[in-house]
């Protein structure tokens, strides 16, 4: 099932415009975090730190896609249980 999501995730639920807004938001705090950064450390130190925060921020992503559709249908189902 954790392929299924991801695959959604990467086809579908990337594109959608939440998703874009988020990714937006994501970037400026990227960018507002490494300003300081940059000022302290070498240009090739700042690449390889920003492409580490963007790789985290995707799997962060991903992951809480993920977390949500698990919680949506555990709630799902309790609610048709009842």
């Amino acid at each position: 099932m954790n392929e299924l999501l991801k695959k959604t995730y990467e086809a579908v639920i990337c594109y959608e415009k939440d998703t874009i807004e988020m990714s937006s938001r994501v970037d400026a705090e990227i960018h507002t975090l490494m300003k300081t950064y940059i000022e302290q450390s070498g240009d090739k130190e700042s690449e390889q730190i920003k492409t580490l925060l963007y790789q985290t921020a995707l799997t962060a992503e991903q992951e809480g896609f993920e977390l949500g559709i698990k919680y949506t249908m555990k709630t799902l189902l309790h609610l048709l249980s009842d």
